[in-house]
This record gives structure tokens, sequence and C-alpha cells, in this order.
């Protein structure tokens, strides 16, 4: 079960003019809203493990994961509480949407689906479910492989087989490619423009181009970047999950969550530098 800061989401501002983005961490049972600047605008949960909705500083989490926005709401994934929740960012509320059976396993990610319902991935069983506010859970797709992180791209979906370490693409109409070889045991992904970035199992950040559209028979050509990730003093800093985001103090960069530390590490791109955020999460 992860203990560690979840992908970024980024959250639009009503003006369309500033960065947002939101957090979950699963260490201190809390979703957090940050801004541009590195700053904490908003805190949902109180940070007791637990399982209690109602007003965001008196809720209880149990091991907080995936959030997916829509519309002016977004859902978080209580992981080890086998539930979605809807946080009302008007009301300032946490509300319980779904329960999910204790005999499918741990959900593992969140995406929409694109026609306006919320995708969940079961590594376990083999599947991803679909869901749309006010329906019924039901099954989207079965496949060959334990589905773990979900990424939108272009009208389909990428999809990281969690046992294998293998990246597969799926179209709108369901259908499956895989898209690497499972040679560099992948762990997180993320889209930055045309670009898919890629963690591994032993701590490397890779790059390949991605196409407009995905089809059979395809494999990506991924390229390392980096065999392994370094702080701004030198320590290796572990095994890096790809956060999807622009930090306000790079031009273009990834955002890394890093294991063993709970704390954020920009990259910039253009120069291969790593600086850490520098607050408190």
């Amino acid at each position: 079960m992860n203990r560690l800061p979840m992908r970024m989401t980024p959250y639009p501002c009503p003006s369309g003019h500033c960065k947002r983005w939101l957090l979950a961490l699963p260490a201190k049972q809390q979703l957090v809203l940050l801004d541009g600047t590195h700053g904490i605008l908003a805190r949902y949960g109180s940070g007791q493990e637990g399982d209690k909705d109602g007003p965001a500083e008196q809720a209880e989490l149990n091991t907080p994961s995936a959030v997916v926005v829509l519309a002016d709401d977004f859902y978080l994934l209580d992981q080890r509480g086998q539930k979605l929740k809807r946080v009302d960012a008007v009301e300032n509320r946490l509300e319980t949407q779904l329960c999910f059976p204790l005999s499918w396993g741990s959900a593992e990610d969140l995406s929409t689906d694109g026609v306006g319902g919320i995708l969940i991935s079961f590594p376990e069983q083999k599947s991803i479910m679909q869901w749309q506010p006010g329906g019924a859970l039901q099954s989207w797709v079965a496949l060959p492989f334990g589905p773990t992180t979900l990424q939108p791209w272009q009208g389909g979906w990428l999809v990281v087989d969690g046992q294998q370490g293998e990246l597969w693409g799926l179209s709108c109409q369901r259908e499956r490619m895989k898209l690497t070889n499972g040679k560099e045991k992948i762990v997180q992904i993320a889209t930055m423009g045309g670009q898919l970035w890629a963690s591994d199992i032993d701590g490397g950040l890779s790059v390949a181009a991605l196409p407009t559209v995905l089809s059979a028979g395809m494999l990506l050509e991924l390229q390392e970047y980096t065999s392994h990730l370094l702080d701004s003093e030198g320590l290796f800093c572990g095994l890096p999950l790809v956060v999807e985001g622009l930090g306000s103090s790079v031009e273009s960069g990834l955002l890394l969550a890093v294991t063993g530390q709970v704390g954020l590490f920009s990259v910039h791109l253009a120069l291969g530098d790593v600086t850490r955020w520098q607050f408190m999460l």
C-alpha cells in the first residue's frame, strides 16, 4: 500500500490565469491544494486515519491516493478505505459516493472517461470499472494484466501493467495495444507536450516521443534521461514517482514525489537540474 505523495492533478482556477494542483498525501491522511508558488491553499481531511465524511477539517481518510477533476468537483480514491469520495470545494465537505467490495482488492488509480464519468483501475480483478455521478459502478474493460496507473492520451489511455512493468495503450473503442517490451519495468508515467516520461523500478527516468494516434504494432522508443535521480545536494533519492504538472520555478518540467521523503522535487528538463520545493506538506 503506497504511503508516498501521489501524482499531482491540475485543478484550474476559475479565472484560468493561475496554476493549482491537487496532491494526495497517504502518510498524512490528507488531500492538499497547492498553488504555483508552492503554497498550500487548502487541506482536506483532519489528518486522522478513519472513515468519516463531513467538513474538510473534520473528515477522516484511510490512505487517500488518486484524485480526478470532474466539472467543479473533484473525486478522491480512499484506497485502504475502499471508497470513492466527492470533495465539494464550495461547501468544503467530503462525501462518500461509492464503496468497493473488499473481495475486489484495492483500487489503484482514477481517470476521466471522456464522457463525464470516472474510470477506476482494479489490479487484482484485471479490470477497469466505470462510474457516472449518480449512477451505478459498471465493468468497462477486462484486461490480461493488472492495471495500475491510468493516463488519458489523445482520446485514449495509457495504462501501466503493475506486475510486468509494461505500458499498454487503450483506444476509445477499448482496443488494447502493447507499447513497451517490459525491459524498463515502468512504475509511473506522466505526459507533457508530446512526450511520455516514465520512472522505473530501479529509480531511473526515461522519455519517449508519443504518437498522435496509438495503433497496434507500435513500440515506443524509451531513451534514458537519468539512471538515478539526484537532489540539489547530490544525494541519491531512490525510486521516483513521476507526477504531472508545471512548477512556477521552472519554464517546463516534471514534478517528482520521491520514495522515503515526503517532499516534491522539480526537474528542469533543459538543464537537468533538480531542486527541492521548500515547503512542508
